[in-house]
């Protein structure tokens, strides 16, 4: 396979700066040009891009030589389905499988077996994978890495929609869910499209289930529905690891709240 990167100008001229066989060290200078995007991609497969309009000139950065491993749930769970799904959504052509509870099933291709992919059981599992490997990184509810912060793990800022990248928090996952489509069985629809420039892109929803059918106990449900979005989940939920729902999906929520005890 070969490693190629590509220059785009400010002009959309695209230029191919480097084309060589995969080795463990390229080196490659060009001449520094404002407004320009660099890409990579090895064999067909893109990488990302970068801009370095923010170079600073004489200034060389040397990046760390510590071979990046991927810790991924070794059975199935919703976390794997929630994470590959974003994965698929929003880098189709990379990611070409669709979402799976296994990691191993929606990983496009096969999964490497040099070491780089290493299988953990459990949140639990691959965040104590991260906090006692250098190098390593993992998918996982926020509440695993908060708990391994002391030892030094981190969240990454994901890149959305308009470009600006993001760290997560209650505060910007709610406001990735805040105009969400639901539909009349109140599912919801994650929009992956969404502009807001403070919106964290890797979400995952909780849902509540309760029965229509008109009964005293459905009453209690319906009032302890409405306690939790309206009341509760403001006060507490970031405290926890959650977003509150905001925006005009809490009115979507609480209008099948309404349905509760309807008959």
């Amino acid at each position: 396979k070969y490693v190629t990167i590509s220059r785009t100008s400010a002009t959309g001229k695209v230029t191919d700066v480097l084309t060589s066989k995969i080795s463990k060290l390229l080196t490659k200078s060009v001449a520094y040009s404002k407004g320009s995007t660099y890409a990579t991609k090895v064999g067909n497969v893109s990488l990302g891009s970068v801009t370095v309009d923010d170079t600073i000139v004489g200034t060389t950065l040397t990046l760390p030589a510590t071979p990046i491993v991927v810790a991924y749930r070794s059975g199935t769970s919703g976390t794997s389905n929630n994470f590959t799904d974003y994965l698929n959504k929003t880098m189709p052509s990379i990611w070409t499988k669709p979402a799976n509870d296994s990691f191993t099933t929606a990983f496009p291709g096969t999964l490497p077996t040099n070491g780089t992919f290493q299988a953990a059981s459990g949140s639990d599992g691959v965040a104590e994978y991260v906090r006692t490997h250098n190098g390593a990184i993992t998918y996982t509810e926020l509440s695993y890495l908060e708990e391994r912060a002391a030892g030094g793990v981190r969240s990454a800022a994901i890149q959305n929609n308009s470009l600006a990248y993001v760290l997560p928090s209650s505060a910007a996952s709610a406001e990735f869910f805040a105009e969400a489509a639901v539909d009349e069985a109140g599912t919801v629809t994650k929009d992956y499209t969404v502009k807001s420039a403070t919106a964290y892109m890797i979400n995952a929803i909780a849902y509540g289930l309760a029965y229509k059918a008109a009964s005293t106990d459905n009453a209690a449900v319906k009032s302890y529905f409405s306690y939790f979005l309206n009341s509760c989940s403001p006060k507490n939920a970031a405290g926890a690891g959650y977003a509150p729902l905001s925006g005009s999906i809490l009115t979507k929520a609480l209008a099948q709240v309404a349905k509760i005890n309807a008959g």
